[in-house]
């Protein structure tokens, strides 16, 4: 099975952090995970720095911006420490999924281009 750590805004590991940054993390109150979500999904799209930063700005004002994201920061860590098998098996699953959807909708080219990466992936 996967190994997860936790998935709350409080990362698991802050006493792997700095003395300042630990304390910064730690501090009251608990940062809402909607807002993690939300900043992560501007990193995700190619926010650079300062857009994020007016993002938190307008958005979330009583939120220390520094906090937050090393929040999310730790949350892109904690997203990426999961088992290699069961990426694999998502992916697997993902692409036969695409293949059903293409072969059920017609698009052909598309899933002959699924069955090839699967082959090529997992054959």
């Amino acid at each position: 099975m996967a190994k997860r750590r936790s998935k709350s805004s409080q990362p698991v590991a802050a006493k792997e952090f700095p003395e300042p940054v630990r304390d910064l993390v730690l501090s009251e109150p608990p940062i809402p995970e909607k807002h993690i979500e939300a900043v992560l999904a501007l990193l995700i799209i190619g926010q650079r720095d300062f857009e994020i930063r007016q993002f938190i700005q307008e958005n979330f004002p009583d939120v220390d911006a520094a906090r937050l994201l090393i929040l999310v920061a730790q949350k892109l860590a904690d997203d990426g420490d999961i088992d290699s098998q069961l990426v694999r098996g998502w992916s697997f699953n993902a692409m036969r999924h695409v293949f059903k959807m293409s072969l059920e909708t017609g698009e052909l080219n598309t899933a002959l281009r699924a069955a090839d990466r699967i082959l090529k992936t997992f054959g």
